[in-house]
């Protein structure tokens, strides 16, 4: 598993033996939400407020490529689906 704090009460996830689309577990206030790599659109769980919305869609846009190679780390069953 690969985790970064974005703030005190921000934290991103990538953990193996996942499913497509390659996404990030989003951990705040106690809520969860997954959010795709590729587009930034919440694939499942809690909404996000603004603010935590806004924090976590720039760290992707940022982070792109270094998030995708992780989830391909991390993800070596979906290489070929999510080159």
């Amino acid at each position: 598993m690969a985790s970064y704090q974005l703030s005190k009460h921000i934290r991103v996830s990538i953990t193996g033996r996942e499913h497509n689309p390659p996404h990030v577990h989003v951990y705040f206030g106690g809520k969860v939400a997954r959010v795709c790599i590729q587009d930034g659109s919440l694939l499942s769980g809690d909404p996000m407020p603004a603010r935590v919305s806004a924090t976590v869609l720039t760290y992707i846009a940022k982070n792109k490529i270094a998030l995708l190679q992780t989830w391909k780390t991390l993800n070596p069953q979906l290489r070929n689906e999510n080159s």
